[in-house]
């Protein structure tokens, strides 16, 4: 799930010079079939928050968050 929630976050950032351990951060939530968490691009004194929202079905996991 977070590798996915990662990757998510690393295709809305436009420069994609990121690294997944330092600049990307999952908030803590809790694993359902389906539902919302939080996660953060972290990079030079930038914070962007991004709502994102994810599926389980048949051990796979789908994430996407939407961008204005």
């Amino acid at each position: 799930m977070h590798w996915c929630a990662k990757e998510t976050l690393f295709k809305v950032y436009e420069d994609r010079a990121l690294e997944f351990k330092e600049n990307l951060k999952i908030l803590n939530f809790k694993v359902n079939e389906e539902g919302t968490f939080e996660g953060i691009i972290d990079k030079n004194n930038i914070k962007e928050k991004y709502i994102l929202n994810y599926f389980v079905k048949n051990n796979f996991v789908v994430v996407w968050t939407f961008v204005d």
